[in-house]
């Protein structure tokens, strides 16, 4: 199946493949994200292991989304536990659905904690979806204008079983700040991560989201205190 990749920072967005020779230049091209078809466009038949088969050629680090064919909560086991991947795309198993809220929590109860929350899965997603936006900062906060970034990342560690860190880095050659591309990065990772993970605890808070740090620019230099 045809696929297109659109990469920039190390951040990847999707590319869904089902043959090795896709695979394997997707993963030349340095992607992060691969997704994996399970359907066969020509007879329009699933089969998991598309995706079990071909995530054994994937490089440690890269996440992976299954997709078509993802039925039941016995398919998201399988493919958690014979291939790893925790993340997937399962609107087709419940959009004929009547209740589609208790299909979706049928489909998927315990998934993310038997995954190990996969956890690796979560703070990867979130790390994706942070650099995303701080490159879109401009699109999604009014007034601020289009900068050009030469480093963004976005750092996630645990701080201790109850507290999980997120931070943000950015550059540009710009005569101007990146303040709001760091908020912006930061403020979507740890959304993304409250999302993911919201069925183990919607007590979760958000909070003291700061910019700690600040070089060169028209207004100097900064350092939290």
């Amino acid at each position: 199946m045809p696929g297109n990749c659109r990469s920039s920072g190390g951040a990847s967005w999707p590319i869904w493949k089902r043959q090795s020779a896709h695979i394997s230049r997707a993963v030349a091209l340095g992607a992060e994200f691969i997704g994996i078809n399970n359907r066969n466009l020509r007879t329009f038949e699933t089969a998991l292991e598309t995706s079990i088969n071909l995530a054994v050629s994937m490089p440690s680090g890269t996440l992976l989304v299954s997709e078509s064919g993802i039925v039941s909560h016995e398919h998201v086991l399988k493919l958690d536990q014979e291939a790893g991947i925790g993340t997937f795309l399962v609107g087709e198993s419940l959009m004929r659905q009547d209740d589609v809220t208790a299909a979706t929590r049928a489909l998927l109860t315990h998934a993310i904690i038997i995954a190990g929350a996969e956890k690796s899965d979560a703070l990867a997603v979130a790390q994706i979806a942070g650099i995303m936006a701080a490159k879109k900062t401009s699109e999604l906060i009014q007034l601020c204008h289009p900068i050009i970034l030469t480093k963004v990342s976005i750092t996630i560690a645990e701080h201790d079983e109850d507290v999980i860190v997120v931070m943000a880095t950015a550059e540009t050659t710009g005569q101007t700040g990146v303040e709001m591309e760091v908020l912006v990065g930061v403020s979507t990772a740890a959304l993304t991560l409250y999302g993911m993970t919201k069925t183990i605890d919607r007590g979760m808070v958000v909070i003291d989201i700061c910019l700690m740090e600040k070089s060169v620019g028209k207004s100097g230099d900064f350092v939290w205190l």
